[in-house]
């Protein structure tokens, strides 16, 4: 009796152990609390981080910061040519330039040079004004506050450098000039171009890429300084046309 007892009592034990086996063996591998590199990250949950997180490549650290797009182009777009060609313009007569400004970022152009380096297909910047216009006394110091802190060179055509131009539409090859420029022009009544000034024309192989007339929208024209909300507005639009002659 004891004996059939044993032999079932054996039974059991051999077919628990027969069913563990079978469990282990099927049963799910389990991450080990240790093992972080299995954690499971949860999006917006840092601690579920793991300590050591694999190593990602970012191509920010194998770039030159100061190797941007704008700095390649500039490399190979020169914007000072102006300087080693044309004499320093005198621009003593516009009250506000005082000592901030380097009269070397501005430079003599005459009409007729302008357009032979426009035909020439050149790139550079040049600015029509005249020191009596109230616009102009607003304007140009910015301009000039702008070349400098940019190193960039101006070509200045003043519109009253002959005494005998008292109107802008009086200069030499107004005619042509018009012609060339006369899209950007304001029309007089009878539907023909007339330069007003400040005008400054961003010339990218001899084609105009960007322009800008005046001292700004909110200026009253009184000759005085512009505020730093103006100045600023200047310089954003200044900028604009530089980027522009970069493009590619």
């Amino acid at each position: 009796m004891f004996s059939n007892r044993i032999r079932r009592f054996a039974l059991i034990i051999l077919l628990a152990g027969i069913l563990m086996s079978l469990c282990a063996c099927t049963a799910p591998d389990r991450p080990s609390p240790l093992d972080v590199s299995t954690t499971v990250d949860v999006v917006g949950d840092e601690d579920t981080q793991p300590t050591e997180a694999p190593a990602v490549q970012d191509n920010r650290e194998t770039e030159n910061p100061s190797e941007s797009i704008a700095d390649e182009e500039a490399e190979a777009v020169d914007l000072n040519w102006l300087r080693d060609k044309y004499a320093q313009a005198d621009m003593s007569a516009y009250e506000n330039i005082g000592d901030s400004v380097d009269g070397a970022h501005f430079v003599e152009m005459t009409t007729g040079e302008f357009l032979e380096e426009r035909k020439a297909e050149k790139t550079f910047v040049v600015v029509f004004s005249h020191a009596g216009c109230p616009q102009c006394q607003g304007a140009i110091p910015v301009l000039g506050q702008f070349a400098k802190e940019n190193d960039l060179t101006v070509a200045y055509i003043d519109t009253r450098k002959n005494p005998e131009w008292r109107s802008n539409k009086d200069i030499d090859n107004y005619d042509e000039i018009a012609y060339e420029l006369g899209y950007y022009f304001a029309k007089d009544e009878d539907g023909s171009p007339h330069m007003y000034v400040p005008h400054v024309f961003f010339i990218k192989d001899g084609e105009v890429v960007f322009e800008h007339l005046g001292a700004g929208a909110t200026y009253d024209g009184s000759g005085n300084p512009l505020n730093e909300e103006q100045i600023k507005q200047q310089f954003d639009l200044y900028l604009s046309g530089v980027e522009a002659m970069l493009q590619p």
